[in-house]
């Protein structure tokens, strides 16, 4: 990959036109107007001026460069995450629901980042999971952060990933190549907010062995939308209440 990027670096190094001259003070200052007054100090600061000209001509083209290098970083870093062609929603009602569970941590956050996709497996199915970086706006149980990362229930997969998954979908609304990706709004007992970056939500979670943290399936507040000016959480369709985390904090 690195190699891709020099390679693109090499060109837009190539593209850009240094005059052969740029250096050449004598010409520089042959061509400036005779002055009249036999001054130093005159001639200097015209000399001085002309210098700085060129300096700044200088760092303009260092400036393009520069750019050229973290667009393409930038550009070779969003290709990282893959993109989707269809969108669905499963509702698994079936496997893993428990009312009893222990949460390790509740914060309102606003989601920075989104850093890649996994699969979770559960018994005899699985599950898309998307991993996210968000800054903690409110701690309400658990260690205080100023960012946090977690795993979010839905995500990306490829047709094929689906099919082995033991869910239940309609076919209809997929495809046929399985090399294709569909993105999956998935939950359980309760509704998952869908994933979106600069929104502000409330997230109840819990550790697994592993020390990651992932938002709970099982609990109506594992991850909705919030508005902390209003202290209102969106339950789903637009039907916002106010938050309680009485059930949550004990």
């Amino acid at each position: 990959m690195r190699g891709k990027i020099d390679e693109i670096l090499k060109q837009k190094y190539d593209e850009v036109e240094i005059p052969s001259d740029i250096f050449d003070f004598d010409k520089i200052l042959k061509d400036v107007k005779p002055i009249k007054r036999k001054n130093k100090i005159v001639k200097f600061a015209a000399s001085f001026v002309v210098i700085a000209v060129v300096v700044f001509g200088v760092f303009v083209w260092i400036n393009k460069v520069n750019n050229s290098e973290n667009t393409v970083l930038q550009a070779e870093n969003n290709t990282q995450l893959p993109t989707y062609s269809k969108e669905i929603t499963i509702e698994n009602n079936v496997y893993g629901f428990s009312e009893n569970i222990e949460l390790d941590a509740v914060y309102s956050v606003e989601v920075e980042e989104i850093i890649e996709y996994s699969t979770k497996n559960e018994g005899e199915y699985s599950y898309p999971i998307t991993k996210v970086k968000a800054k903690v706006l409110n701690c309400y149980k658990g260690d205080k952060a100023e960012k946090v990362e977690f795993w979010v229930p839905g995500g990306i997969w490829s047709l094929s990933e689906l099919k082995t998954s033991n869910l239940n979908y309609n076919e209809n609304d997929v495809g046929m190549d399985e090399s294709e990706n569909i993105k999956i709004n998935y939950y359980e007992a309760y509704k998952i907010e869908g994933l979106q970056i600069g929104k502000k939500y409330i997230t109840c979670l819990y550790e697994e062995n592993n020390g990651e943290l992932l938002a709970s399936k099982n609990v109506k507040y594992g991850f909705k939308e919030y508005d902390p000016e209003t202290n209102m959480v969106n339950l789903g369709d637009n039907n916002w209440e106010e938050l309680n985390l009485s059930d949550y904090l004990k």
